[in-house]
C-alpha cells in the first residue's frame, strides 16, 4: 500500500487548526473560571479548591511548554515556536487573571 504523505500546506492547516483549537481551549477554560469565581453558591470550599487545581494544571502546563521550547527552540514539523510561545502568553494570562484567588 502506497503511503499518504502531507504536503507542507495540509500540514500548516492542521498547525493551524491545531493551534486555533488550542485557543479556543484556552478561552474555555478562562471562562469557566471565570464562571467558577463569579458563581454565588454554597460550596464556596468546593468552588476554592476547583479553582485553584484549574491554576495548578495550568502551572503545569506553562512549566511543561517552557521545558518544551527549551529542548525544541524552533519548535518542531507542524508546530512552530511562535504557536507555542503564544499558547504559553495565552496560559499565563489566564494564570494571572486567577491570582485573585489564593492557594
Amino acid at each position: 500500500m502506497d503511503r499518504v504523505r502531507v504536503g507542507p500546506v495540509k500540514g500548516l492547516k492542521i498547525a493551524v487548526a491545531a493551534f486555533v483549537l488550542s485557543v479556543f481551549l484556552a478561552a474555555a477554560v478562562l471562562g469557566l473560571g471565570i464562571y467558577v469565581l463569579t458563581s454565588k453558591t454554597d460550596e464556596g470550599t468546593e468552588t476554592h479548591e476547583a479553582v485553584c487545581a484549574l491554576v495548578a494544571d495550568l502551572e503545569s502546563r506553562t512549566e511543561g511548554t517552557r521545558l518544551f521550547l527549551g529542548e525544541h527552540p524552533h519548535g518542531i514539523p507542524g508546530i512552530p515556536a511562535s504557536s507555542l510561545r503564544e499558547s504559553l502568553h495565552n496560559q499565563e494570562r489566564t494564570i494571572d487573571a486567577l491570582s485573585v484567588v489564593s492557594c
